[in-house]
């Protein structure tokens, strides 16, 4: 049936003489081998005789066929294998309980029989490293895999990134690293042209569907949430398992523990892959959750899928805009508060409003800090490590930054106002004695000087730009400025960053070399270098003067020689043999250096930047677009400075669940989706449709994705395409010669045969001697 159409193939199956399983209709609709490129079948039996003779130990051929596959890493052996037939999943449980007996080490990814087989376990055995074997990941077989998966083919590409990327970038030499970056590009690849055709494939019930299975809301009625999915099994990633290894109240966790149920929006969060998130089927998930649009599955009551939403009255896309329409408020309150600070230096009344706002900001803060309290894998400018997740968002250092010089300018002003300065307190008391009408005005200006008033005032300006750099995150809401700053992050980390890095190395030798040249110190009287004033002119002069320089500030620089009636100053009088020099020669060399070359680079460097991140800003957007997501269904829908009453009961319902949580590690949910006879409708439902899209799909699930690159990828991505589509058409071109020929000669040997046959009953016909008369036969006998 594999030539069959779709339809032919459907009223096969239900004219069919035996009832099968929903699992043995999806494998005859969709044969896994149809998503490789399969050599002749003469060429396959001869590549797997040759393996089988040379592994002649009693093992069952298929197995050793697979075995011999894994051991060479050799894509050729396992496709021989599919295109015979010998390859399914009796075979690889037969492989995995071996590797298991050879391995001592490795446990698997389900080590209790009960939990059923997933087609995840060899996935997993695939990139287990055993460095005392020798066993690295099968970098070649991997992908063929992944494209051999049926039922769970997105879980299984998802899982081999989370579990590939602590190898990808934790590589050592530079042909290693290229290797196992393209084997990780082939698997998003596989995963992108799952997803897309998915969802570019299905209608409006099937997205819903397809919806459901990402989130694992597919269950019966009154399912609880622990065990609502499907969930996939899935290692913990690197990050994770130190993390939970280092604390003291935990042992080190088995290869078991290590394993945790999942969904596959769960996993795909995990990868933290941008391709995974550009792709149109995530995208949507993301934007219909923003409101809450859909539908959960028939069967599932609200109250079990009540951990979705987290908010069960208001939808995030609300509780987006009410914050905005708060934060805004927040601002321009906070704009009054410093501006007008004479007048909010003398009441109370404003002081209650922003510690208000301070202690709802900061409970915000903490919530958000425990909610992404886990170490994750990331890239650095060191490398490869692992840090926490809040941490890893630049712009809460600016909430961290913010909220400490907000409550620095805060205390300050109240212990300037009601705690400090116990001496005046009598003069107060006099004053509000002597003045009962204006018994609320307390005119501290009198008592507290305007220079600490000032400095006041200063902390909290700062909070309050703080605060303003914070506000771009709102924006990245919207897709039309979401890439923008997305492009404007980079260039501040990537390129400018490193830039000022070199340009202050030039910058310090270079005032160190102007200030010597224009104001030596052997050329200073004696009685001025002693004092701390020169020393803090020259430490000024050495760090400003280059910058003067590049921003052609030269009035900064317009410094006069000495005569023999004036002596040398710095900054304002230097040495007329070295101003010679400098406003001749070295001026010129430095301008060149920095205005020129460096400042040039930093454009041409930034415009490398925004054409490569132009195509693949949109991706980045969308993980953020999500992030996003998580923050505003955790987030209190009443905005600063109502919310600071609500967040520690969130606090303390966070810390138990997360006490519950640890209490139950290692345990495993027992959930349908290991046992077929329990799967719901909405499921079936999904892997009738998944069968019949990938049935059309897999052969191009191996394709380069051309989404979120840059041109140049693009280009090369295209034509790898069309050339695999070209290699692919003319094997199916041969194949379908082959089959021509392989009945032509059957038809061939079938009339061959006939002629034989008709040819010897001729002649035994011929042979024979004719029968005489009844008659003659009677008289001869007489």
């Amino acid at each position: 049936m594999e030539n069959y159409s779709l339809d032919q193939v459907k009223q096969k199956l239900d004219t069919f003489p035996i009832r099968l399983e929903v699992s043995e209709k999806c494998s005859l609709i969709d044969p896994k081998k149809r998503g490789l490129i399969l050599p002749d079948r003469s060429a396959a039996r001869q590549i797997c005789e040759g393996i089988i003779e040379k592994r002649d130990n009693g093992v069952d051929r298929s197995l050793a066929l697979l075995i011999q596959a894994f051991e060479m890493d050799s894509p050729m052996i396992l496709r021989s294998a599919f295109c015979l037939n010998m390859i399914n999943d009796e075979e690889e449980k037969k492989f995995l309980q071996q590797m298991k007996f050879t391995n001592k080490e490795y446990e698997g990814l389900l080590r209790e029989p009960k939990t059923g087989y997933s087609e995840l376990e060899i996935i997993d055995a695939a990139i287990h490293v055993d460095d005392a074997k020798k066993k690295k990941i099968s970098r070649e077989v991997l992908p063929d895999l992944l494209a051999t998966r049926q039922f769970e083919l997105i879980p299984a590409c998802t899982s081999a990134l989370i579990t590939l990327k602590p190898h990808v970038y934790g590589a050592r030499g530079a042909s290693q690293n290229e290797d196992l970056q393209q084997l990780y590009n082939k698997v998003i690849g596989i995963a992108v042209n799952a997803l897309d055709g998915l969802f570019n494939g299905a209608n409006r019930t099937e997205k819903e569907i397809l919806m459901n299975y990402m989130r694992g809301t597919l269950c019966d009625e009154g399912t609880p949430p622990e065990e609502q999915g499907p969930r996939f099994p899935c290692r913990r990633s690197t990050a994770s398992v130190q993390k939970l290894e280092s604390c003291c109240c935990v042992k080190r966790y088995s290869s078991d523990e290590e394993v945790q149920f999942r969904t596959v929006m769960e996993m795909v969060e995990e990868a933290s892959v941008d391709d995974l998130f550009a792709t149109d089927c995530v995208h949507n998930l993301v934007h219909e959750e923003w409101h809450n649009r859909l539908k959960k599955s028939n069967k599932v009551t609200t109250e079990s899928c009540s951990t979705l939403g987290k908010g069960k009255l208001y939808t995030p896309n609300q509780r987006f805009l009410c914050h905005l329409v708060g934060f805004i408020v927040f601002m321009l309150y906070f704009a009054w508060y410093i501006v007008d600070f004479r007048t909010t230096f003398q009441y109370w009344s404003p002081d209650v409003v922003m510690l208000a706002y301070a202690a709802s900001l900061t409970m915000q803060e903490v919530n958000e800090f425990l909610r992404r309290n886990k170490r994750v894998n990331a890239v650095s400018l060191c490398g490869f490590c692992h840090c926490n997740k809040y941490l890893k968002e630049i712009l809460n250092y600016f909430d961290m930054l913010a909220l400490l010089f907000m409550w620095a300018g805060l205390s300050l002003k109240l212990w300037l106002t009601w705690g400090c300065f116990p001496a005046n307190r009598d003069l107060k008391n006099d004053f509000c004695f002597f003045n009962r009408n204006n018994a609320q005005l307390l005119e501290t200006q009198w008592f507290v000087s305007p220079q600490t008033q000032y400095v006041c005032q200063m902390i909290l300006t700062t909070s309050f730009l703080l605060w303003g750099f914070r506000s771009v995150s709102f924006l990245n809401r919207f897709q039309r400025t979401g890439p923008v700053i997305s492009m404007l992050k980079s260039l501040l980390v990537k390129d400018l960053v490193p830039f000022l890095l070199i340009l202050l190395v030039i910058f310090y030798l270079f005032g160190v070399f102007f200030f010597n040249l224009l104001f030596p110190v052997v050329a200073a009287l004696s009685s001025k270098t002693n004092t701390t004033e020169y020393r803090l002119n020259a430490t000024v002069q050495i760090l400003t003067l280059p910058f003067h320089l590049l921003f052609t500030n030269f009035d900064k620089i317009g410094f006069e020689t000495t005569s023999s009636t004036e002596s040398q100053d710095v900054g304002r009088v230097a040495h007329p043999d070295g101003f010679g020099w400098f406003n001749n020669l070295f001026m010129f060399v430095f301008l060149t250096l920095s205005n020129i070359v460096m400042l040039n680079l930093l454009i041409a460097r930034f415009n490398l930047t925004v054409i490569s991140m132009h195509s693949r800003a949109l991706g980045i957007w969308r993980r953020t677009y999500y992030e996003m997501l998580q923050e505003y269904k955790n987030i209190s829908f009443l905005p600063p400075p109502f919310s600071f009453l609500e967040y520690p009961i969130r606090i303390i319902i966070r810390c138990k669940k997360q006490h519950i949580r640890r209490s139950k590690v290692g345990q495993k949910p027992r959930g349908y989706w290991s046992h077929e006879s329990e799967y719901p409708e909405d499921y079936l439902e999904f892997l009738k449709f998944q069968a019949a899209i990938f049935r059309e799909i897999r052969p191009k699930l191996l394709n380069e994705i051309t989404r979120n690159k840059s041109d140049t990828e693009i280009l090369k991505s295209h034509a790898v395409n069309v050339s695999a589509t070209a290699s692919q058409n003319l094997v199916e071109y041969l194949q379908r010669l082959e089959t021509k020929i392989e009945s032509m000669e059957e038809i061939l040997s079938k009339r061959k045969k006939n002629r034989k046959a008709n040819f010897h009953r001729k002649r035994d016909f011929d042979n024979e001697p004719e029968a005489a008369p009844d008659g003659l036969e009677k008289v001869e006998s007489s």
